[in-house]
């Protein structure tokens, strides 16, 4: 009697535990969903940093600047609201090999896209000689 009280006591705890076990990794699944839904929402759902007309900022981008500290760079000026998910953004176009060293105004109502075209000379209108 005494030993089948131990096993139905070792049984509950193995279950218990099981049980402890499956919410902890039910509350990681669901917290990496929700930072994968935020990041992918901070991608592909833009918000600029100000409405139109925005503030002009000027930004330098000298010789070697990787796309890293560019991103980094424009967070640090404000003119993005986080360097990561526009790195990213800038990674899935082509302008990640068009950017180009130069000073620049760029617009805190300016989209990201539009940011990277000012940057890569493919659109002179707001570049500075």
């Amino acid at each position: 009697k005494h030993m089948n009280r131990n096993s139905v006591l070792g049984t509950l705890i193995s279950i218990l535990i099981e049980i402890l076990l499956i919410l902890v990794l039910v509350f990681v699944i669901w917290g990496a969903g929700r930072w994968a839904y935020s990041f992918g929402y901070a991608i592909f759902a833009e918000k600029t940093v100000e409405e139109e007309p925005g503030t002009d900022i000027q930004v330098t981008i000298t010789e070697g600047e990787s796309n890293r500290q560019i991103s980094k760079m424009l967070e640090e000026k404000g003119l993005i609201r986080d360097a990561n998910p526009f790195y990213v953004r800038l990674m899935l176009t082509d302008y990640k090999k068009l950017i180009q060293p130069g000073t620049y105004t760029l617009n805190t109502s300016m989209q990201s896209e539009e940011m990277m075209a000012v940057m890569s000379g493919e659109t002179d209108e707001d570049e500075e000689s």
